[in-house]
């Protein structure tokens, strides 16, 4: 009978061993499983940002030679001008599926914007201290992910410079 239950307890501590290896093995296998899906989905979402990203990189270059902008930066106070400027970078957005452009003179004041109707409009708002407008009046393209100030959404900003005659002026 002793024998018996010794024969049986050896039994059931194998059983204990082999279910705690074979669990164990398991365990570490499906977690490498998820950590590879979860690292493939890091990718494949990585390269959906970097095409959504690049997507508007290119925009703030390309509307910044724009002469009707030149025209606003040249006479900010000529409200006819500012009006156009509004709506024309609001139609601009709507149709890039932005969220919002506006337009910055040399000193960082928004003189236009495509929110220029919204209850929260960047128009009189003054961004120098951002990085994305320090970059443009420098003369270079720039990039930058933060805090709105006046619209509290995160968002990645994009900006260029705008010349007249060489002379970056906004």
């Amino acid at each position: 009978m002793v024998h018996r239950s010794r024969l049986i307890a050896g039994a059931v501590m194998l059983g204990l061993i082999l279910t705690t290896a074979v669990g164990t093995a398991t365990y570490h296998q499906s977690s490498q499983i998820q950590i590879s899906k979860i690292a493939d989905d890091v990718e494949r979402l990585e390269e959906k940002l970097l095409a959504e990203l690049g997507r508007f990189s290119e925009i703030p270059e390309l509307l910044s030679t724009d002469p009707r902008l030149l025209r606003v930066l040249r006479v900010p106070s000529n409200k006819m001008l500012t009006k156009d400027t509004n709506h024309l970078l609001k139609e601009w957005a709507e149709r890039l599926d932005a969220d919002t452009l506006y337009l910055l003179d040399k000193e960082g004041t928004t003189l236009a914007s495509s929110n220029y109707d919204k209850p929260i409009s960047f128009v009189g708002e003054n961004y120098s201290y951002r990085p994305y407008f320090q970059q443009a009046i420098e003369g270079q393209t720039g990039r930058y992910y933060a805090l709105g100030s006046r619209s509290d959404k995160r968002g990645y900003y994009f900006s260029a410079p705008v010349y007249d005659k060489g002379v970056i002026i906004g």
